[in-house]
């Protein structure tokens, strides 16, 4: 086994340069979810190179890809990819490496393939995982059926062994009155107020809030508590921990909030 891992390390070192170079190129052509036509399609020319058979478009989605590499009968592990940028900063999350690493991976098993154990390894491209959840949308297409493992990588400042992740249920609300400065402050600050009441009450983690106003789009873990501007706002948000049970929390804390001053909710 030990010998198989430094097969596999030296092909990486052997990649090295091709890696960089995929990396740097989607880097500098960032694409937004559902629209990584360039990057899927690099992606894929390099797994097509060293011997993977691609499938593009799986599960119904133009910028989802399939690699397959087959070994025999055994267990199915997927290596995934995300290549999708962040709106107005590009790749700022660094989805380019996590698309290279991913790819390099599988093309450092295919490498040593003759030495690999029986079963399948698949580098799956998974598009939009920034916003519009697009591993959600290949799961509901059955792309992982029969998958028995599934891994990648995310650039940190450290190396991590275990992570808490976000369930994210989002629930948008919109709202109608006069346009005007104060009585929305008051409201959302009302709103914040009464959603940490019900957090304290029932184990609610973490809330999150967006503020979506003439096509602008805020960061999400920012809560504006002023907003200038037209009479009709959406609010978005989401909740952490018992996410589905916590979204009912959210929307008593808006009725609390907005149906006292008059508002159309």
């Amino acid at each position: 086994m030990e010998a198989l891992k430094q097969r596999i390390a030296e092909s990486v070192d052997g990649l090295g340069d091709e890696l960089d170079a995929l990396s740097t190129r989607i880097h500098a052509h960032p694409e937004l979810a559902f629209e990584e036509r360039r990057a899927c399609g690099w992606i894929g020319e390099f797994l097509a190179k060293h011997g993977f058979q691609v499938e593009t478009g799986v599960g119904g989605v133009e910028t989802a890809f399939r690699a397959s590499l087959d070994t025999g009968p055994g267990p199915t592990l997927a290596i995934l990819c995300e290549y999708d940028a962040l709106p107005g900063i590009g790749h700022a999350c660094g989805h380019n490496v996590i698309a290279a690493a991913g790819a390099g991976a599988g093309a450092a098993l295919m490498a040593v393939r003759d030495r690999l154990p029986g079963g399948r390894i698949q580098v799956i491209g998974t598009p939009a995982e920034e916003r519009g959840g697009g591993k959600g949308v290949l799961v509901d297409a059955g792309v992982f059926e029969g998958v028995d493992g599934a891994m990648m990588i995310h650039g940190f400042d450290r190396t991590l062994l275990h992570q808490d992740l976000l369930g994210v249920v989002r629930v948008t609300f919109e709202w109608a009155g006069r346009a005007a400065h104060a009585w929305q402050e008051s409201i959302l600050l009302r709103f914040d107020e009464n959603l940490k009441a019900e957090a304290d009450k029932n184990d609610f983690d973490l809330a999150f809030g967006r503020q979506a106003q003439q096509g602008e789009m805020f960061a999400h873990n920012l809560f504006p508590i002023q907003i200038h501007g037209a009479p009709h706002a959406r609010l978005i948000l989401a909740s952490r921990s018992s996410a589905a049970k916590n979204s009912d929390y959210v929307c008593r804390c808006s009725f609390k909030a907005f149906l006292p001053s008059g508002i159309s909710l």
